[in-house]
C-alpha cells in the first residue's frame, strides 16, 4: 500500500440530536444544515484500478468399444489436460492534500451531484434521502480535486496483487452396464476417475508501518517488494456407480455413490485486504489451501402415471471433509502489526448434509374443455447440514436451506398458447461462519413469483411477455450475534430490492 499523508481540515462541527428507536438510529443536525458548502471537506480520495487477466488452455480425448457381455454394454476411456492462469494487478490513486498541505474544500455548487429520493427503499426503513444529494460523477470530483491543487498518483499496490497457475492431468476408466439382477432389469454405469493437480501460487509483500497522524492510522511502505511462492501437488480417486433398476414398466428405483472434489477458488489463494483506521484484516489470502473431498450417497423411487405425471422421492447424504471457509482469529500480529481480528478461508474438519427431495409432475388431462391444459408441478426440499470448525464449535453448513420449494402452475393447449406462473422459496441460509468481528452471518429467507405467457400467432411468429419477481422479493442478510446491531432482520447488513422486471415482445423462427 502506498503512503498517505493526513492533513488537519478545518474545524467543522455540527450539533445533532442522536435518538435511538427499536429498529434504528437517526442522527438530527441541531440549528444547520451539515451538507451545506461550510460543512464540506475532503481530505482523502482513491480510486482502485485493478486488472485481472484469467485463460485456461484445455484438451481431451475419449473413446469407446462395445462388449458382447450379459452385464457390460461398452467400456469408456478418456484423458483430459487443463492449464488455467490468473493473474491480479492492483494500482492505486489517491488524492490527500493540496501543494500547500491543507485539506481540500469543495463548495457543494461544485459538485455534480443527483437529488436524493423521498421514498427510501419502498418506505421499509425510517430514513429520509429527499434532503441530501449523492455524487454522481467520481471521475469528475477527482478533477474538482486536482483542481483544488490535489496530488494524484497510480501506485502499485503489491500486497493486492497475485498470480495463480493451475494443470490438471487427468484419466477415467467407466464401464456402461446393462443386464438383469434376479428378475428385475437394470442399466447404470462405474469408473473411476484419476486427477493429479499442480498448483502455483505467487504473492508479493512490501512491508509497512502504522503512524497515527492527526488521529488516524497511516501505513507507509518500507522496503522492497519480496516475492513469495507456494506450490503444491495432489491427486485423487474419484469412484462413481449410478444403477437404475425397472420395479415394474413406470416404477424405478435409482442408487448412486461418487465422489468428487472441489478445488479452492482463485480469489481465496492471494491478496491481503487491510483496514487500517480499525487495524482489521477483511482477508488474507491462503496459497496453502487444500480441495475438499465429498462422498456422495442418492437412493431414490420414481413413479410415472398413465396420465404422463410423474410422483418421486430421493434421499441424499454428503459426507465432507477439509471444508474452506472463512475463519476470523483476534489479536493477530502481521508484519510487525498487531491487528484485532484477522480472517483468512482455511480448510475446515468434517461435515454433513442429509436431505430429502419430493417432487410432483402432473398434467390436468381430466378436466373438461380448455381446462386440459393445464398442469402442476412441485418440488419440496428437506435438507440439514452440520460444519465442524477447526476451533470445536460446530455450525450450520454454509448454503444449506432447511427448506426449499421449486412450484408452477402451467397452461399449453398444444402450443398455441402458452402460461406460466412460478413460485420459488427457500429458508434461511448461513452465508459465512465467522466475519471479521467473529459473527455468524445469514442470508434470510427469500421467495419469489416470476410468470410468462407465449401466445403463437401463426406458424413461426409469436408474441411473449415475461415478468419477474411479481411479489417485489428482497434480500436481506443479519448476524447471529445479540451484540450486533445487525441482529434481527429490521437491522440488516444487506438489503437488496430489484422490484419487478417486465420483457415482452415478438419471435420469428425463420427456417
Amino acid at each position: 500500500y502506498q503512503s498517505l499523508v493526513f492533513t488537519t481540515p478545518p474545524t467543522r462541527q455540527v450539533p445533532i440530536n442522536v435518538k435511538v428507536g427499536k429498529d434504528y438510529i437517526s442522527a438530527t443536525p441541531i440549528g444547520t444544515n451539515p451538507f451545506s458548502a461550510d460543512n464540506l471537506n475532503s481530505r482523502n480520495f482513491q480510486i482502485t484500478n485493478r486488472t485481472n487477466l484469467d485463460k485456461e488452455y484445455s484438451s481431451k480425448a475419449d473413446a469407446e468399444k462395445k462388449v458382447e457381455s450379459s452385464f457390460i454394454s461398452s467400456i469408456k476411456f478418456g484423458i483430459r489436460y487443463s492449464d488455467r492462469e490468473k493473474d491480479i494487478n492492483e494500482y492505486d490513486g489517491s488524492a490527500w492534500q493540496t501543494a500547500s498541505g491543507t485539506g481540500v474544500s469543495l463548495p457543494a455548487s461544485s459538485l455534480p451531484t443527483q437529488q436524493g429520493v423521498t421514498n427510501f427503499l419502498g418506505g421499509g426503513f425510517p430514513l429520509n434521502y429527499s434532503g441530501i444529494t449523492f455524487p454522481s460523477d467520481l471521475n469528475a470530483i477527482a478533477g474538482k480535486l486536482a483542481q483544488a491543487g490535489a496530488v494524484t498518483t497510480n501506485v502499485y499496490n503489491p500486497n493486492q496483487s497475485f498470480n495463480v497457475n493451475e494443470k490438471t492431468y487427468a484419466g477415467y476408466f467407466q464401464v456402461n452396464l446393462k443386464g438383469t439382477l434376479g428378475d428385475i432389469p437394470f442399466t447404470g454405469n462405474a469408473g473411476v476417475r484419476a486427477v493429479n493437480t499442480n498448483l502455483g501460487v505467487t504473492s508479493f509483500i512490501q512491508n509497512f508501518v502504522i503512524n497515527i497522524v492527526n488521529g488516524v492510522h497511516v501505513p507507509t511502505l518500507t522496503g522492497g517488494i519480496s516475492q513469495v511462492n507456494t506450490n503444491s501437488s495432489y491427486t485423487n480417486f474419484l469412484p462413481s456407480i449410478n444403477l437404475k433398476f425397472d420395479l415394474s414398466d413406470n416404477t424405478f428405483f435409482r442408487a448412486a455413490y461418487s465422489k468428487s472434489v472441489t478445488r479452492p477458488v482463485f480469489s481465496d489463494m492471494g491478496g491481503l485486504s487491510i483496514n487500517y483506521q480499525n487495524l482489521i484484516v477483511n482477508l488474507a489470502g491462503n496459497a496453502s489451501l487444500k480441495p475438499y473431498e465429498s462422498d456422495n450417497y442418492d437412493g431414490g423411487f420414481e413413479w410415472y402415471t398413465t396420465s404422463g405425471g410423474i410422483i418421486s422421492t430421493n434421499f441424499f447424504y454428503k459426507k465432507l471433509s477439509s471444508f474452506i471457509t472463512d475463519v476470523t482469529t483476534n489479536n493477530v500480529n502481521l508484519l510487525g502489526v498487531n491487528y484485532i481480528s484477522y480472517s483468512q478461508p482455511e480448510n475446515q474438519g468434517g461435515g454433513s448434509i442429509f436431505g430429502n427431495e419430493v417432487s410432483f409432475q402432473q398434467p390436468l388431462k381430466f378436466l373438461p374443455g380448455f381446462l386440459k391444459g393445464l398442469g402442476v408441478i412441485a418440488n419440496v426440499t428437506f435438507s440439514n447440514g452440520e460444519l465442524n470448525l477447526k476451533n470445536g464449535q460446530i455450525a450450520s453448513f454454509p448454503g444449506v436451506s432447511r427448506y426449499s420449494l421449486n412450484s408452477a402452475i402451467y397452461y399449453d393447449n398444444g402450443g398455441k398458447f402458452q402460461a406460466r406462473l412460478a413460485y420459488t422459496y427457500r429458508d434461511h441460509y448461513l452465508l459465512l461462519p465467522s466475519d471479521v468481528f467473529g459473527q455468524e452471518i445469514w442470508h434470510s429467507n427469500y421467495g419469489q413469483l416470476d410468470g410468462s405467457v407465449n401466445y403463437e400467432i401463426k406458424k413461426g411468429f409469436s408474441i411473449f411477455a415475461d415478468a419477474t419477481n411479481l411479489n417485489n422479493g428482497k434480500d436481506k442478510t443479519y448476524s447471529s450475534s445479540a451484540a450486533s446491531p445487525a441482529y434481527d432482520q429490521s437491522r440488516p447488513l444487506f438489503y437488496g430490492v430489484t422490484g419487478v422486471r417486465v420483457a415482452a415482445g415478438v419471435r420469428l423462427v425463420l427456417k
